[in-house]
């Protein structure tokens, strides 16, 4: 059983919201290889956040929120991703099914799940380590050195979203320059292709409208 498994199914031993277990829960089993499950939501593009009952974060125990701004995006701005987060959530069971849905069926993206539980509730000790780390840690905001703080449970070891963000906006920059290195290789094919239609090669001409077809389905 992979990691994103186990996690799901300890979830469902947690006290978590009934809509999340009933309604939500199913639709995103279906597509567990297209879901990712991350620390914080911090400069992530499409994210679904839900909470322990007793754990009171927000004012809403679970939303959705998609197309959010990257930090790619926006050159960087923590607190434009986290602001477009709020902007785009949907807290309605109903509508968050039928987004679901849409996204799972229409789009190729990863779905990152952030769940906040009762072990990152922090104590008073904890909060006079806050502020005594505001202090040391000027360039950064209180939420920054608070969620660092959180404990979870063992089996929720996975990655906080800020490093998982940058990893995909490294991907997508690779992703840019593979395009561009198919797209010359695209045009010099077709420069060929014309080539041996004039000299009435068509062996050649088959071969290389093959390789063509090929190289095209590589554009992402």
């Amino acid at each position: 059983m992979n990691k994103t498994k186990i996690i799901i199914e300890e979830l469902k031993k947690r006290n978590i919201p009934s809509e999340i277990k009933q309604t939500i829960s199913p639709i995103v089993e279906q597509y567990i290889d297209r879901i990712q499950f991350v620390k914080s939501f911090v400069g992530l593009k499409d994210i679904l956040y839900f909470e322990e009952l007793d754990v009171d974060f927000f004012d809403f125990p679970f939303f959705l929120s998609l197309n959010c701004q990257t930090l790619s995006s926006n050159g960087g701005d923590k607190h434009a991703s986290i602001a477009s987060v709020y902007e785009n959530a949907i807290t309605d069971a109903e509508e968050i099914v039928r987004k679901l849905k849409h996204f799972f069926e229409e789009t190729n993206r990863i779905l990152f799940f952030e769940v906040a539980f009762s072990e990152n509730v922090l104590s008073n000790d904890d909060m006079w380590q806050v502020y005594h780390n505001m202090n040391e840690e000027t360039d950064k905001e209180p939420f920054e050195i608070m969620t660092k703080m959180y404990r979870y449970p063992e089996w929720y070891d996975v990655e906080f979203g800020e490093n998982v963000a940058i990893l995909e906006d490294s991907l997508t920059v690779l992703k840019q320059m593979d395009n561009i290195n198919t797209l010359v290789t695209i045009k010099e094919l077709e420069e060929e292709i014309n080539k041996a239609l004039e000299n009435d090669d068509a062996a050649l001409f088959s071969s290389l409208v093959k390789e063509l077809k090929v190289l095209k389905k590589q554009i992402h």
